[in-house]
């Protein structure tokens, strides 16, 4: 099947309501399906398959591409540095790796579980302002939280809460909540995976935070649920 022209959204953060509906209509119809050793995105209605880049940061503006093609052959230690994308709706993020070759971020690494709010968690094009190492208290009595990165004002990307500093005091709700809307605003995670994007963002990393009915460009690593009486996160690379 041949490659048909090219479909560009162009969004700048002012039209985002557009880009909203435009994107939910969109990849409504999507699917994606392996060519030789690339990963093409297919519009299921024209049946058209579509090479651009998905994730682009230029001048404040971002472009997405309705259909993309991925490589998926990059190992964590090949990994220079990256970008992500929030899916609100779907609850997925999805971590992009720089590519040298093109110039972009367009190397999808994985794409994993998270909780946000679709009322108070905000949309749009953000980078990260700070890095909170060790253990943070958050709102309310007995909350704490570590491998924090604040991507705007009060707003945080943060490992599951904790009753309080001790890596075996998880409460259990937070974990298994991970992958629905049941977060206060913030973004979500296993420890592991904060870990991972506490370690591998950097201050100029791009934060695109979106609605889609797509789920992304790769499978979506599930979670486990855990016992509620377990006390501390699997994930955990604190846990030894």
């Amino acid at each position: 099947m041949q490659k048909g022209k090219r479909s560009l959204i162009k969004v700048k953060k002012k039209s985002f309501s557009i880009l909203l509906l435009i994107t939910i209509l969109l990849n409504s119809f999507t699917c994606y399906s392996k060519i030789h050793d690339d990963y093409y995105f297919m519009d299921m209605i024209t049946e058209v398959f579509i090479n651009e880049p998905y994730f682009k940061e230029n001048d404040k503006e971002i472009e997405i591409a309705s259909y993309s093609i991925c490589k998926r052959d990059i190992k964590e230690k090949d990994i220079k540095k990256i970008a992500i994308s929030i899916n609100r709706l779907s609850k997925v993020l999805t971590i992009w790796a720089w590519n040298e070759e093109d110039n972009l971020y367009n190397i999808p690494y994985k794409s994993i579980k998270c909780s946000a709010n679709l009322l108070k968690t905000p949309t749009g094009l953000f980078h990260p302002q700070e890095f909170i190492e060790g253990w943070h208290e958050m709102f309310g009595k007995n909350n704490y939280c570590k491998y924090l990165i604040r991507f705007k004002g009060h707003y945080l990307i943060h490992s599951p809460i904790f009753e309080n500093e001790n890596n075996n005091s998880l409460k259990v709700y937070t974990y298994n909540g991970i992958g629905k809307l049941d977060s206060n605003g913030c973004i979500r995670l296993t420890t592991g995976d904060a870990h991972f994007l506490f370690n591998y963002l950097d201050k100029d990393s791009p934060i695109f935070i979106f609605d889609s009915a797509y789920l992304g460009p790769i499978e979506v690593e599930e979670i486990e649920k855990i016992e509620k009486n377990q006390t501390w996160d699997p994930t955990d690379p604190d846990i030894k």
